[in-house]
């Protein structure tokens, strides 16, 4: 496991609070309570357990790809990382190892300005590839870990201490004060990269520690705006159902208006077809009577004309029988014809 796949595990621990109990704990008693200082701590210890104790400890030799520059190491990195497949910062930022500072430094600004450099991965790759003292440590431990550190000459293969080139018994009067200024220089070295080491593992670790706790920040944001947003939607919906209440309100006393304009103009047309029923009835009769009354006038007028007929035919039958027989014999026989005219 490479170094940012750990820094990435040891964010989302600490982001999700699941650390490990043990070194959490040696932490918070080392830092004194103190959390901030307790997160720095358990970083570089989870950093340190993670990758090995050894490993950790145990600082980068020096490489002979020191001695070509680090322009040679950057174009031995391109073949490098072609042959071997492996991603680098370089490739998340889709640069060549050997692109110059410049155009490193223009694609960062480019990322920067486009809002891309929110995620850990892209954060990491401009921590390791945005200074140019940092780059250049960045390449060489990448090329260490890719191409090696050495053909192993060692200094007796450079004719130093050792060579079977310098004389036996100079070798032997140079001996002990070769060897001490050669520990001390080691010493030295070895402290001097340990101590930029470990300043590169609790600037790391700081890294790390501002994006945990830009991550909370970021949840807590969110959780803020999920909160006013349900809230907003809350009021939305309260204020939907008391709109809605109202305008059922409203529809329904509009509705029980409507029934009572309806029923009053039921009444109103019942009252009025009474009334026309009535006078319809009204008229019924009097058109009832005046026929009643005519037929009375017409079967007086018949009688009338019935009564004279009756008398004309009695008359006249009077006077012929009186020409042949007594009056009460010609009055009987004419009350019989005029009892028989119709």
């Amino acid at each position: 496991m490479d170094e940012k796949a750990v820094f990435d595990r040891i964010a989302r621990e600490l982001s999700s609070g699941r650390m490990e109990q043990r070194l959490w704990s040696r932490a918070m008693a080392e830092a004194s309570g103190d959390e901030s200082r307790a997160r720095t701590l358990y970083i570089r210890a989870r950093r340190d357990e993670m990758l090995g104790a050894a490993g950790a400890e145990q600082p980068d030799a020096p490489s002979e790809a020191d001695d070509d520059g680090i322009d040679g190491i950057r174009a031995r990195l391109v073949a490098a990382l072609a042959e071997s497949g492996k991603g680098s910062f370089y490739a998340i930022l889709k640069l060549r190892p050997d692109a110059s500072d410049e155009a490193v430094a223009q694609t960062i600004k480019d990322a920067r300005q486009r809002g891309q450099d929110g995620s850990a991965e892209l954060r990491y790759a401009i921590e390791s590839l945005g200074h140019p003292d940092r780059r250049a440590a960045y390449d060489r431990r990448l090329h260490d870990q890719l191409v090696g550190g050495g053909s192993g000459g060692g200094a007796a293969g450079r004719g130093g201490y050792g060579s079977t080139d310098a004389p036996v018994g100079g070798g032997f009067r140079l001996f002990p004060h070769g060897v001490i200024a050669l520990i001390l220089v080691v010493a030295v070295g070895v402290f001097a990269m340990h101590l930029k080491e470990q300043a590169r593992i609790e600037h790391e670790a700081a890294v790390a520690l501002q994006q945990v706790e830009a991550e909370r920040k970021a949840h807590e944001a969110r959780q803020q705006a999920e909160r006013l947003r349900l809230e907003q939607l809350r009021r939305r919906a309260a204020f939907e159902q008391e709109e809605a209440e109202r305008i059922a309100k409203a529809q329904s006393e509009a509705l029980a208006a409507s029934r009572e304009v309806l029923e009053l103009e039921r009444d109103v047309l019942k009252e009025r077809r009474l009334a026309e029923e009535k006078i319809e009835r009204q008229e019924r009769a009097r058109a009832q009577a005046e026929t009643d009354a005519l037929l009375a006038r017409e079967e007086a007028e018949r009688q009338r004309l019935l009564k004279v007929r009756k008398d004309k035919a009695y008359w006249s039958c009077l006077n012929k029988a009186l020409n042949d027989m007594g009056r009460a014999e010609a009055q009987a026989k004419c009350e019989a014809v005029r009892d028989s005219t119709t």
